[in-house]
């Protein structure tokens, strides 16, 4: 079994997680602001990411913005990223700074 906490963002559906485990949560339950998710199912560490990134991001555009961000340590327009997603703007493609020989 495997459990997953985060304060949930979106409604839960049955089909949530289809894409990232073949297992559904069997259980579910509140406590205070996070919802825990338990599966009947070792989920590896990238599903329990994948899981809790769902169970947190607003809906399917939101989640892809955030996983832009977190990759974006690097890029030389990070804060142009972070003004767009907190306005809710399109985001721009990240820039890197140019691989030095």
């Amino acid at each position: 079994m495997t459990t997953v906490e985060a304060t949930m963002a979106r409604s839960l559906t049955p089909d949530m997680f289809d894409d990232i485990t073949a297992t559904a949560p069997m259980t579910w339950a509140r406590n205070g602001a996070l919802t825990i998710l338990t599966f009947d199912a070792e989920l590896t560490a990238e599903q329990i990411t994948a899981v809790r990134d769902r169970m947190t991001s607003r809906d399917d555009d939101d989640q892809a913005a955030r996983a832009i961000l977190r990759d974006a340590d690097t890029a030389t327009n990070r804060w142009k990223l972070l003004r767009s997603y907190v306005l809710g703007d399109p985001m721009p493609e990240p820039q890197y700074p140019e691989p030095t020989p």
